[in-house]
C-alpha cells in the first residue's frame, strides 16, 4: 500500500527525525463540524480490493468539478463522490458518479518530496447547489482551518514508543462525522522539517498534537477573512513525532493551490478559475 512509503526528505533535516506518510489523514485533535458549516467539503469513496469505503476528502470548487490531492488516486478507483453532509455514512450526502480524473502530469509520488500532488475530479452530473469554495490568486488573512473526514486515532499500541511512529501504529477508530482544526499562524513554515519544502508550490505546517492523520488527504486548508472562505491548500502529507505521552509532533504538507491555477484553467476550459 502507498501508505507504507516514507516521506525520507524530512528525515536529513530534521533533528528529531520524523517518519512521514502520504495516504489517507485524519484531523489530529479536530472538532466534529455542523451542518452546513463547511458545505464545500466532499468525501471521496474509492474502491479498494473489492471492497468500497471512504478513501479521501475533496472540496468542491465548481459544480462540476472536485479538488483533492493526486496521490488519492495512486492506488484505488474512485467508485464515487458524495457532497453535502458531514456524516461518514454511504447512505448520507448526494451521490455523484465521476466521469473523468485529471492528475497533474508532473506530479510525483514517490521519492523524497510529493511534488504537484493535485489533482481534478470532473463529475458525471453537475452539483445543484452554489457550494463551491473560492480559489484565491493573492494572499488573504483570517482565520485558518483544516478540514476532513477519516479515521480518529486515539492512543499508541506501544505506549512505551518514542520518536518517528507509523499511523498504523495508533489505536483509532472510524469518526461519525468530518472534523476541522483552527491552525495558528506562527506555527506555519517555521520548523526544521519545512526546509526542503518548496514554499512556491507547497505550505509546511507544524504543531504539538494538531495536524491531519488518517482520512484527510485530499482536503481543504482554508481561511476565512469575514466575507469569504479561500481554498488556500490542499492535504497532502504528514510525518509523526511521538515526544511523550500524549505528546505527538506532526509535520504536515499542504499543495499550495495558487500556484496551479494557470493547470485548473486549462484542464477545465475556465471552469475552474482564481479569484
Amino acid at each position: 500500500m502507498a501508505s507504507n512509503l516514507h516521506f525520507l526528505a524530512l528525515l536529513s533535516v530534521c533533528l528529531i527525525a520524523t517518519v512521514a506518510h502520504r495516504h489517507r489523514f485524519k484531523i489530529y485533535d479536530g472538532i466534529d463540524i455542523r451542518p452546513n458549516e463547511f458545505p464545500f467539503l466532499a468525501a471521496i469513496f474509492s474502491e479498494v480490493e473489492g471492497t468500497v469505503h471512504l478513501y479521501c476528502s475533496a472540496s468542491i470548487v465548481h459544480s462540476n468539478y472536485l479538488l483533492t490531492a493526486a496521490h488519492c488516486l495512486d492506488d484505488a478507483r474512485i467508485d464515487h463522490v458524495r457532497v453535502g453532509n458531514s456524516e461518514v455514512r454511504f447512505r448520507y450526502g448526494k451521490r455523484h458518479e465521476v466521469a473523468a480524473v485529471y492528475k497533474h502530469e508532473g506530479y510525483i509520488g514517490e521519492g523524497n518530496l510529493f511534488q504537484n500532488d493535485i489533482a481534478l475530479v470532473k463529475l458525471a452530473t453537475p452539483i445543484l447547489s452554489d457550494e463551491g469554495i473560492r480559489l484565491p490568486v493573492e494572499h488573504h488573512e483570517g482565520n485558518i482551518y483544516v478540514v476532513g473526514y477519516g479515521f480518529k486515532p486515539l492512543e499508541l499500541k506501544n505506549p512505551m514508543h518514542k520518536g518517528p511512529v507509523h499511523p498504523d501504529h495508533f489505536n483509532s477508530i472510524n469518526p461519525s462525522k468530518a472534523q476541522y482544526a483552527v491552525l495558528q499562524k506562527k506555527f506555519f513554515n517555521t520548523h526544521i522539517g519545512c526546509a526542503n519544502v518548496n514554499p512556491a508550490n507547497q505550505i509546511c505546517y507544524s504543531q504539538i498534537n494538531q495536524g491531519i492523520t488518517q482520512g484527510d488527504s485530499g482536503g481543504p486548508l482554508v481561511i476565512d477573512d469575514g466575507l469569504n472562505a479561500y481554498q488556500v491548500g490542499i492535504s497532502s502529507a504528514n510525518s509523526y513525532n511521538v515526544l511523550g505521552e500524549h505528546k505527538v509532533e506532526i509535520l504536515t504538507i499542504f499543495t499550495r493551490v495558487s500556484a496551479y491555477c494557470d493547470w485548473m484553467a486549462q484542464k477545465t476550459d475556465n471552469e475552474v478559475t482564481c479569484d
